[in-house]
């Protein structure tokens, strides 16, 4: 087990759930650690795509909700969040 593993919720489709699970066992490794492989194969395919010269760059908040706090330049840290 390698020291530098983070614990994740996620929610899979129970079908392919079984299946993991299955292969896994068929396979005699963990459970992460089949999870672990198919997310680096998955990742690594993904790097190998060619990326168009003109493909817009990635901005948080053209795919995910952004609430403003209506605060003008205040820097919040998580720190605060906890006082």
């Amino acid at each position: 087990m390698t020291a530098n593993l983070v614990r994740v919720t996620s929610y899979l489709d129970p079908n392919l759930l079984i299946r993991a699970k299955k292969t896994a066992i068929d396979r005699n490794v963990d459970f992460y650690e089949l999870l672990n492989e198919a997310l680096r194969s998955f990742l690594s395919d993904l790097s190998k795509a060619k990326v168009s010269d003109t493909a817009k760059p990635f901005k948080y908040s053209d795919h995910f909700g952004v609430y403003s706090l209506k605060m003008k330049k205040k820097v919040i840290k998580r720190a605060d969040a906890y006082e």
